[in-house]
Parts: structure tokens; C-alpha cells; sequence
């Protein structure tokens, strides 16, 4: 049904949106970031540290984008105009722009389009 696709992409979306102002986002964020804090712990000659410690460092790194990931389903997992899209924002959040500026401006653009779409 298209009406109960469509509420369900604007739903995903702002609760993507919602999610870009959470604390666990920032948290995660942070030690995406700032890989060498988890590095740091790592003995490099047992594999079960190596292997706990890069855990880790995916958890946060997961932590932080999954709610932009969720994205990718409402709008086609192949859609390549999202993917790439989605794949700038993430490098642009974790390499270049470090402010929570940024995190903010994203949430109310997802939220926005959610609602706009919602009511399309």
C-alpha cells in the first residue's frame, strides 16, 4: 500500500532526524571521531585484544550512523543518488566538520523532509 509506505519512510526519517540530537549519537560520534582512544587500549600481539578492541570501535562507528542507514530502506537500498549522499554526510561528519553544528542542521533537514513528505 502506498499510503502506509509513504508514513513509514516519513516516520523513519524523523526519528532519523530526532536521533541526530541525541546524547548516544554524540557518545558514539565522539569515538568514531577519535579512534586512537580505542587504538591506544590494544595489545597487538593477542588477537582477542585486537579482536575486543575493533568491536568496539565498530559498535560506536555503528552507534552513530545506523539511524542515517535506516534511511537507505525508505528510499530504495539501491538508490544510488541516497547512498551517495548518506556516504558524503558521514565522511564530511567524521573527517572534516567536528561541531555539533552540523548534527543539528541535519536533524531538522531529515525531520523536515519527513514531514513534507508525510503530507505529500
Amino acid at each position: 500500500n502506498f499510503k502506509s509506505s509513504k508514513t513509514i519512510s516519513s516516520i523513519i526519517f524523523i526519528f532519523a532526524g530526532i536521533y541526530q540530537f541525541s546524547s548516544l549519537k554524540n557518545f558514539c560520534l565522539y569515538y568514531c571521531q577519535n579512534p586512537i582512544e580505542i587504538l591506544s587500549k590494544i595489545n597487538f600481539n593477542k588477537f582477542k585484544s585486537q579482536l575486543k578492541v575493533s568491536l568496539k570501535h565498530a559498535i560506536f562507528c555503528l552507534g552513530c550512523c545506523w539511524a542515517l542507514m535506516l534511511i537507505l530502506f525508505s528510499v530504495g537500498v539501491m538508490n544510488l543518488l541516497w547512498i551517495s549522499i548518506i556516504s558524503i554526510y558521514v565522511f564530511v561528519e567524521k573527517n572534516i566538520v567536528k561541531t555539533k553544528y552540523l548534527d543539528n542542521l541535519t536533524g531538522i533537514v531529515l525531520i523536515a523532509i519527513g514531514i513534507i513528505t508525510y503530507f505529500k
